[in-house]
């Protein structure tokens, strides 16, 4: 405003379930805003309505976010082929508490995560019991509580040789045999006391009651002074290579924008590097583009290993494939993992069941 003084901004704060009812039905009504902001399933559930526009031909052919965002990431925002977001990254990392390591004699070569069966014995090592009962357990499971099972189901199935979720036709694999056997060791370890499931509200990585998290460096820095109270500094584990879950968010430009040019100019001026280091500076905001790097990372070990993960060797749940049906399905899914947590349910069994539930939704 003080560049341009003929221009007021006014700035409406919403709730994320009141954002997205409010833009489903500016949508309808055709008032739906020029450049809008979507989550994961609502990126996947508004690819399907058609409300997106296409970019491809209204960025320049030389526009440098071509060479200087991973290709994962823009693979990550087009819909059959065509490129109809630019995104706002975020992975899914494992963080874990130092000091309970260093307590628990915890050596660098646990912390050399290759497979399942190593993530799997360190958060045995990670846990404390005293009397035959858990005082603190090696891990933190996501559960439907934190609408996010989905997410170590994924990161342990590929470090079991899974594939992605579905293919690019969406058919589904998510009974793959990798996926099952993720599932299964993750409920041994749940019956031996060493995994905490979480509750509502309550994430026990920050209550001392729980060494390690899936989370993201936006999700832990808030915590970490209330970490450091604890005794705990925290540390990120590097994952085995294409086990690392590439998320975000995704700005899209509406296909009814009476000025898709100036919505598109908008659009690129948000994933500039300037506007990309003002939010980094500003606000922690991870950039999707490789050369301001530094500017997020800025000599914070913790930012270095998350930025690098998302960068290199991220990958998506359909390998890029957007999944229109998400929001249809995902709950079915949810409940079926956790059947097997909290039921007792076999874990191909539940997964199994699953697939005709899916296959239902997307018509096949």
């Amino acid at each position: 405003m003080a560049k341009n003084p003929n221009v007021t901004v006014n700035i409406n704060l919403y709730s994320w379930g009141e954002y997205f009812t409010k833009l489903s039905t500016s949508f309808v009504g055709g008032t739906g805003p020029d450049v809008y902001s979507l989550g994961l399933g609502q990126y996947y559930a508004v690819s399907r309505n058609d409300y997106m526009l296409s970019l491809d031909n209204l960025i320049p052919q030389n526009w440098d976010g071509y060479t200087d965002i991973s290709q994962a990431l823009l693979d990550m925002c087009k819909v059959d082929g065509k490129l109809v977001a630019l995104p706002v990254p975020e992975g899914r990392a494992i963080f874990y508490r130092k000091d309970i390591a260093r307590q628990n004699g915890v050596t660098d070569a646990d912390l050399d995560v290759k497979n399942l069966d190593d993530f799997i014995n360190l958060a045995k090592k990670m846990t404390i019991k005293e009397n035959g009962k858990t005082v603190m357990a090696g891990f933190e499971l996501n559960t439907v509580a934190g609408n996010s099972t989905e997410q170590h189901t994924f990161i342990f199935g590929r470090m079991e040789g899974a594939d992605w979720y579905w293919r690019p036709d969406l058919s589904g694999n998510f009974n793959a045999a990798g996926f099952v056997s993720g599932l299964k060791k993750t409920k041994t370890l749940l019956d031996g006391g060493y995994v905490l499931l979480q509750t509502p509200g309550i994430y026990y990585f920050n209550t001392d009651a729980a060494a390690m998290t899936i989370s993201t460096t936006a999700g832990i820095e808030p915590q970490l002074a209330q970490l450091a109270e604890l005794g705990g500094e925290v540390g990120i584990i590097p994952l085995p290579k294409g086990s690392n879950l590439l998320m975000g968010q995704y700005y899209a430009v509406n296909k009814s924008s009476k000025q898709p040019q100036a919505a598109v100019d908008f659009l690129l001026y948000l994933n500039s590097v300037e506007a990309e280091t003002i939010l980094a500076e500003k606000l922690g905001q991870t950039p999707n583009r490789k050369s301001i790097a530094d500017v997020y990372t800025s000599g914070n070990p913790l930012r270095k290993v998350y930025f690098d993960s998302l960068m290199n060797d991220a990958v998506t749940y359909g390998n890029g494939t957007a999944n229109p049906f998400f929001l249809n399905w995902i709950n079915d899914f949810r409940i079926a993992v956790e059947s097997v947590y909290t039921d007792g349910k076999d874990p191909q069994k539940a997964l199994d069941d699953f697939m005709p539930k899916y296959n239902a939704v997307i018509g096949k």
